[in-house]
């Protein structure tokens, strides 16, 4: 399964019980993954998903809110071999009772236009989050914290963009808006803000898989600036003392080298003795003890003299 599919299946294990919320559920369900349509005499309202488990969710919310008994399809994709859930109730008189019942008509099928939500079912803080969940449940799309930080929310609908834009700003979450061909998508990149939102939807599992994707990312972050930083300074340290002995060993062909003094041949002989030191441990090797910097003196003194030999010939 997915990591968008495991967080759903979450969240419906974690569903509300008190009847205001599980109506502002099945609105939310409904107004992202459900439609009408109406012919002469023939009506039908449907929703449909490719879980079964959310399919069972929907039965039991159109059954309990509504005491209406929907009739389930299980149909197959054209030219994928997967299958999808058809809810649908076809009774006139059941569909205007649904719609009535959620806002979205006031007595006939005819006013059913858009997908504008009636504030009247997430008055209460209780029903606010439980249509978060049923958006979550039927029109949100959680990426794999492995792979990148990503969660939407997509419908063909303005209204209902509109609608539910305000819902989530309500709720404390402040998404970025897109128009991806027909589809409007209002979206997190943040992954604090994903982590907020399943956690408020009751995803918690999921929500930790985000945080510990998020501490290993920066945890593997972390080792590469070191590795990047140790190799930076590394390549730094040997290039200073290949200059180092490169400018020892021209002093000695040249013999120019007996004309250094004797702190500056001390040196030179430890830097040859031992070209893979720093400039700290060959300070410590010294009697008495020499610093880092008076290390760095002495062979950049030799380095300038080797130069300035070289720049004679």
């Amino acid at each position: 399964m997915s990591f968008s599919s495991d967080a759903k299946k979450e969240v419906l294990h974690n569903g509300a019980t008190k009847r205001c919320c599980l109506l502002a559920e099945m609105c939310a369900i409904f107004a992202f993954s459900g439609r009408v349509n109406s012919n002469a005499d023939k009506h039908i309202l449907y929703i449909t998903t490719e879980s079964a488990a959310l399919t069972r969710r929907i039965y039991n919310l159109i059954k309990y809110n509504f005491d209406v008994t929907a009739k389930i399809d299980i149909l197959k994709k054209k030219q994928v071999s997967k299958f999808y859930y058809l809810i649908n109730v076809t009774n006139r008189h059941e569909i205007v009772k649904m719609l009535k019942v959620m806002g979205f008509i006031n007595n006939d099928i005819s006013e059913f236009s858009n997908y504008k939500i009636n504030e009247k079912i997430y008055a209460k803080k209780c029903c606010l989050k439980s249509f978060v969940k049923g958006a979550f449940l039927a029109g949100a799309s959680v990426s794999d914290p492995e792979k990148n930080y990503h969660l939407e929310f997509a419908t063909s609908h303005e209204t209902l963009k509109n609608s539910f834009l305000k819902i989530l700003c309500e709720s404390g979450f402040v998404p970025k808006e897109i128009l991806r061909k027909t589809n409007y998508v209002l979206y997190f990149k943040n992954s604090d803000e994903i982590a907020d939102l399943l956690s408020y939807v009751g995803a918690y599992n999921s929500l930790m898989e985000v945080h510990n994707a998020k501490i290993m990312k920066e945890m593997r972050n972390n080792v590469n600036r070191f590795v990047n930083c140790s190799t930076a300074n590394l390549d730094k340290v040997v290039n200073a003392a290949l200059k180092q002995i490169e400018s020892i060993n021209y002093l000695k062909e040249t013999g120019k080298f007996d004309e250094l003094s004797d702190q500056l041949k001390e040196i030179a002989d430890l830097r040859l003795e031992n070209t893979e030191l720093g400039l700290k441990e060959l300070g410590d090797m010294l009697t008495p003890k020499l610093s880092k910097s008076g290390v760095n003196h002495r062979l950049k003194k030799i380095e300038e003299i080797a130069n300035k030999y070289k720049g004679s010939n």
